[in-house]
């Protein structure tokens, strides 16, 4: 399942731009022509998130019908 390691660079990405800071939400969208499962990501991003500063934040997976696959945004702890 490749999911698992494109949901361990979405967190590394998540967690060096949050600078230390709890990250409460992450929006990613992803294209239905990206060869990425939604549900795969969901599924794999807790284990991916656990022990970095992305650990509990709510995920959004927004579907698209391209070859996108990006985290469109993310929101912090202040």
């Amino acid at each position: 399942m490749h999911e698992l390691g494109i949901s361990r660079n979405i967190v590394a990405i998540v967690a060096e731009a949050a600078r230390g800071r709890r990250v409460r939400r992450i929006t990613l969208e992803i294209g239905a022509l990206s060869g990425v499962v939604p549900e795969a990501i969901e599924f794999a991003f807790d284990l991916a998130a656990e022990g970095t500063p992305a650990a509990g934040a709510a995920l959004e997976i927004r579907r698209l019908a391209g070859e996108e696959l990006n985290v469109k945004s993310m929101e912090v702890e202040d």
